[in-house]
């Protein structure tokens, strides 16, 4: 792609612009980067007090005053002229639209996640899970009617890339997951669903922890629900599963946090919208 501006051009593109583009105005570095990256995720995927979403301007802006807050903690001077350099190119009233509603989990495999026990699944298995729609208190959904998607995903894999330019660097390393055990949908009739899948038997044989999402959209495409978030310890012939808060996250490690530890509302699945 030969072009001076990456953001202008995604802006200005004819076949599909992008709304908005957070960019730099001047050099960045990557160690600062980080740090301003997750704090205005932290905003952007997250509600006020008074239950209202970041704008995106609002996000950028909170995510510079965390940086320049924290400065006597343990933010550097980098971080403070770093942080200086993002710019937002776009209306700053635009809100990302979060599921309005939780994807809750009842049973999984026949077994009633709030015992607090552990069901034992075993490779070649269908697992079988039913569950129900609910708002922010817990209430039942009863009139969501819609689909369901789910996706199971395998241990975390610890991958090497081959540097196959043969440089003078140390190969890049990183975790991720790229087995999928199942993808599919069904349907949510009166806020109550139940789905199948089958447990593989070529899955990752480890203590390593697997990933379940889940993502719902009403028939007239204007409610979701996003999902509880489980990890399933997929090993040689059996897994434990184990259920902690509703909610999703786009990236976990093999042990367990809570939802509320990494992003408040974090989500699989954005839409966007205007004031």
């Amino acid at each position: 792609m030969n072009t001076t501006n990456i953001a202008c051009e995604a802006m200005l593109n004819k076949n599909g612009a992008a709304m908005g583009f957070i960019s730099t105005a001047r050099t960045v570095y990557s160690p600062q980067n980080r740090t301003i990256n997750r704090n205005f995720m932290s905003h952007v995927l997250a509600r006020k007090p008074n239950g209202e979403n970041y704008t995106i301007g609002e996000a950028l802006a909170q995510a510079k005053a965390d940086i320049a807050g924290s400065l006597r903690l343990s933010s550097s001077d980098m971080d403070s002229i770093n942080k200086v350099h993002f710019i937002l190119l776009g209306d700053p009233a635009i809100k990302l639209c979060p599921p309005k509603y939780n994807v809750k989990i009842d049973r999984f495999n026949g077994l009633d996640t709030s015992s607090g026990d552990r069901p034992n699944i075993s490779a070649g298995d269908i697992v079988t899970v039913e569950g129900r729609i609910v708002d922010e208190d817990g209430n039942d959904i009863d009139d969501f009617n819609g689909i369901l998607s789910s996706s199971v995903y395998d241990s975390e894999e610890h991958i090497v890339c081959k540097n196959n330019a043969n440089e003078d660097v140390t190969k890049f390393e990183y975790d991720d997951r790229t087995r999928v055990i199942y993808s599919g949908s069904d349907s949510i009739r009166s806020g109550k669903f139940t789905f199948s899948f089958p447990v593989t038997i070529d899955i990752n044989y480890s203590d390593n922890t697997g990933m379940l999402y889940l993502h719902a959209i009403n028939q007239k495409k204007t409610d979701e629900a996003h999902g509880t978030k489980y990890h399933e310890n997929f090993r040689k012939f059996w897994s434990y599963i184990q259920t902690k808060w509703p909610g999703t996250r786009h990236c976990c490690n093999h042990r367990w946090q809570g939802i509320n530890d990494i992003l408040p509302q974090q989500l699989l699945h954005s839409r966007c919208r205007q004031l």
